[in-house]
């Protein structure tokens, strides 16, 4: 984990640059944007009617800013994993999450529909 700080740092030398820790690494942000504000953007680019879900699955801190778009747009964030979190839903691991995502399509009669972006 250092060792990936200390190789994307130089990076973070630029004033709309920084870093952030997350389980198992490093992510490098341009300023006043995260997975929050590009979600959010994603979604206002979107048709999604009355029988879309906008789902968002993510497994450390750096994924709460997703949770709390969805939370507040009728989507659903589920964490994956330990620790605190404002996502409305939680599973224990990825094979929790390979079930759920079987079970969701069960209910959709198997029927799925990707937006692109």
């Amino acid at each position: 984990h250092q060792a990936a700080h200390a190789a994307w740092a130089v990076f973070a030398q630029h004033p709309e640059v920084s870093l952030h820790d997350f389980n198992g690494g490093v992510e490098l942000r341009a300023e006043g944007i995260n997975k929050g504000t590009a979600l959010s953007r994603w979604l206002d680019e979107r048709r999604l009617d009355s029988a879309d879900l906008a789902l968002f699955v993510g497994d450390d801190r750096t994924d709460e800013d997703a949770f709390a778009v969805l939370e507040r747009r009728g989507g659903v964030g589920i964490k994956v994993g330990p620790g605190e979190t404002c996502a409305s839903g939680r599973v224990t691991d990825c094979s929790a999450v390979a079930e759920l995502l079987a079970r969701l399509l069960t209910l959709r009669g198997g029927e799925v529909r990707t937006v692109h972006g």
